[in-house]
């Protein structure tokens, strides 16, 4: 994560959803298509009609989301253990 909303996509990211979308759209070769918690589920309009054509993703996609950061766990740490440290003192 760039920043909260901002996502740098790796190539493995965006071949994950360009194969997703491609499964989706169906094919020769291609497996069948199945929804993914968290990720993507293919709606009817008619579904989408239901939530009054507002297409926020969480009203579709299903799942206990939980923000991943692992990357920033050690940037975010440090200081806060220097705060606990320092009202010990």
């Amino acid at each position: 994560m760039l920043e909260r909303t901002h996502r740098d996509l790796s190539a493995r990211d965006t071949a994950h959803i360009f194969d997703t979308y491609h499964t989706w759209r169906g094919g020769d070769g291609i497996g069948d298509y199945a929804g993914f918690p968290g990720f993507c589920k293919s709606v009817a309009l008619e579904g989408i009609l239901r939530h009054g054509w507002v297409l926020v993703w969480g009203r579709y996609v299903s799942g206990n989301l939980q923000p991943y950061h692992g990357d920033i766990f050690q940037e975010k740490m440090g200081p806060l253990e220097d705060t606990v440290a320092g009202a010990a003192d």
